[in-house]
Parts: structure tokens; sequence; C-alpha cells
């Protein structure tokens, strides 16, 4: 299953990818004319599971491109989804899969205080860098080269962390673009720490100016 999601950039007719995640244990049993019903409070089916847990995952970090921590809200609520649906027996729920990717460790990653970094520099990079680009292209750009450098406090204790991955899945094509082109600023520092924290997107990394 791939989630997408996106949200638009104030004065202009541009949408900023905020998550592009692909879900690996996602299976559903499906029955023909069969409703959907969601309770917040019971598992129902995977398929309802699956769908409203992401959806709150989408809210909250959508939220949180606009306020500080924004999401908090939403993201108990998707971490309540999880602890109920643990016990469906399906896949993707728990942290006992052999698999640090999943939807445990990502509601669990996104609420730690450890990886607060993260969603610190979601509002960082939306709301106080592309959204003022239309009327301050240099300063947006500054800012969003601040909020990478505040992502990468999380690699001085886990490099390589999911949300870290999380960011860049979604973000590493549109930070070439941020930088390829208009207003110059330095980006020295900004490439030493792509490159640090993200090497896997390293030959993007060398068409930043």
């Amino acid at each position: 299953m791939q989630i997408q999601s996106s949200r638009p950039i104030y004065n202009s007719n541009y949408t900023s990818p905020i998550l592009n995640l692909n879900d690996k244990d996602f299976a559903f049993r499906f029955l023909e004319f069969e409703q959907l019903i969601y309770d917040q409070n019971s598992f129902t089916s995977n398929l309802v599971s699956v769908l409203a847990y992401y959806a709150h995952i989408i809210i909250a970090l959508d939220k949180d491109t606009y306020s500080a921590m924004g999401g908090n809200e939403n993201l108990k609520v998707a971490a309540n989804i999880m602890n109920i649906a643990q016990s469906s027996g399906y896949g993707g729920w728990t942290q006992n899969e052999g698999n640090n990717t999943n939807r445990y460790f990502l509601i669990t990653d996104l609420l730690s205080n450890t990886y607060s970094a993260y969603r610190s520099a979601l509002f960082e990079y939306h709301f106080q860098g592309l959204d003022i680009m239309a009327d301050d292209a240099k300063a947006g750009k500054e800012k969003v080269s601040q909020s990478i450098a505040t992502l990468s406090e999380i690699q001085s204790f886990r490099p390589n962390a999911l949300v870290t991955r999380t960011f860049f899945d979604a973000k590493a094509d549109e930070i070439v673009s941020i930088f390829a082109g208009g207003p110059q600023i330095d980006t020295k520092k900004l490439i030493a720490i792509l490159n640090r924290i993200s090497p896997l997107n390293s030959q993007k990394w060398n068409n930043i100016r």
C-alpha cells in the first residue's frame, strides 16, 4: 500500500509532499457489499483500521506543518487504533515482527520526544520556509536549510532513523529543486548535513548549488 499526502503552499499553486510511505504488511479480508464501519475503540476489520490509522497520521502531520506539534491529538488517535489492532493477528501492528519500519514503530516514533526534531522540522520547513518564499525566496530557503539542520539532531543518537528516512522519501527531490535555482544562499553546510544524514541521496545532493 502506498500512502502519499501533500499540502498547498501559501500564495502559490504548488503542493508540497509530506508523506510517501510504502506499507508492505497490508492484508485484509474482502467481502462484497460489506459495510466499512469505523469504531475508534474497537477492531472491526483490518482494512478499516489501516485506512483510519493513516488518515489520522496524514491529518496530524499536515497540522504539524502549520503549527508546532499541532498534530498531537490525531497521533494519539492513531496510536489507539494501533493498540487495539495488535490483537487482531494481522501484520504491521506489533513490535515483534522483525521489522522496525511498520505501523507500530512509525506512530511510536512520531509520539516520542526522542524524535520530536522531525516534527519541529516539518513546521520550520513548511510554515516558516516554503510558505514565505512567494514574498522572500531567500529567507524561505534559509529557513528550509535550517529545518534540515534541526532534523539532523536525530542523527547523533539514531542514524538512519525511520522518521529521517520518511522525511527524505517525501522531500529529496523537492529539496534539490528548492536549492537548484533562485536567489543564492550558502549551501556548503546544508550539503554536508544532507550527505551525512541521507547518504543514499548523495547523487541528488550534487545538484544543489
